[in-house]
């Protein structure tokens, strides 16, 4: 797959969770199984695992690998499997690429790492006060001013 042009509609998967006893936000793997197998049995043309609306960012970085790995093995080349692998952080994008290729998958959708928006004035005067009753040290907040804009200066 890896000199093949993918084409198609390709679907944006949901994690699905489920309380279990040891965690209140365990991964539902029947739940995305059958997810999968609704996707296919519809004609989708592949399937994008832990992309941006797939709660990525809630995974750790094992449990993201184990999602990217189990979709993999359950469509077993069925259709074509799109990782998501983007991060806020280089070394985290790279680690999940990584471990995507690892499991087979065919293609990674990795986005650009997202700027965080600035905060506003009343969010920046609220975050010192709620870290200090969080923290017996002092807490400083570090703006990066090229990259924190703001039209409430």
């Amino acid at each position: 797959m890896a000199t093949e042009m993918l084409g198609g509609v390709f679907t944006a998967l949901v994690t699905p969770f489920r309380p279990s006893p040891d965690r209140p936000d365990a991964i539902d793997w029947t739940a995305l199984e059958a997810l999968l197998e609704e996707q296919i049995a519809a004609g989708i043309s592949g399937l994008v695992p832990c992309g941006t609306t797939g709660e990525a960012t809630s995974l750790s970085g094992e449990e993201h690998a184990q999602v990217v790995r189990f979709v993999v093995e359950r469509v077993g080349g069925r259709v074509p499997v799109v990782a998501g692998t983007g991060s806020n952080s280089t070394r985290r994008a790279v680690e999940l690429t990584d471990a995507a290729r690892e499991a087979g998958a065919d293609a990674v959708l990795s986005v650009t790492p997202v700027l965080q928006p600035p905060a506003t004035r009343r969010t920046r005067r609220a975050l010192p006060c709620d870290r200090r009753r969080r923290t017996p040290r002092r807490a400083l907040q570090y703006p990066f001013a090229h990259r924190a804009r703001s039209d409430d200066r």
